[in-house]
């Protein structure tokens, strides 16, 4: 029976896996903001999971008082200079006021249900 070996990849062996993000048209996680758990066997990449750190806007917040007066879009740009080219960057919207927004400001509904998990202490 052959044994499935599970580690860490490491950014240097990302290469091994970047053509299945090609062929899903994803790119690669950004290195530094990701970790790679690989399964393998027989030394060839089995499967793998990706954690990341994904830069995502939220919450979105404009006293109603001011609604007139304050540009949604320039606070998006102070934050998007915050950021290097190339990163992809996700908002969660509470309502369809919010989606739409960000549809206009270049955002698009994505493929994937959004789960959530709290991971409890590994103590």
């Amino acid at each position: 029976m052959t044994e499935t070996t599970y580690r860490i990849l490491p950014p240097e062996e990302w290469f091994k896996i970047a053509p299945i993000f090609e062929a899903e048209h994803v790119p690669l996680p950004t290195i530094g903001l990701a970790t790679i758990a690989a399964a393998e066997i027989d030394s060839e990449v089995a499967g793998f999971c990706v954690l990341q750190v994904q830069p995502h806007m939220e919450p979105l917040w404009i006293n109603p008082r001011h609604r007139a007066n304050v540009n949604y879009r320039r606070m998006v740009e102070s934050l998007e200079v915050l950021l290097p080219e190339g990163v992809k960057v996700y908002a969660f919207a509470g309502d369809h006021r919010v989606a739409a927004m960000a549809e206009l400001d270049g955002f698009a509904a994505c493929r994937w249900y959004v789960l959530a998990k709290e991971i409890k202490c590994h103590s």
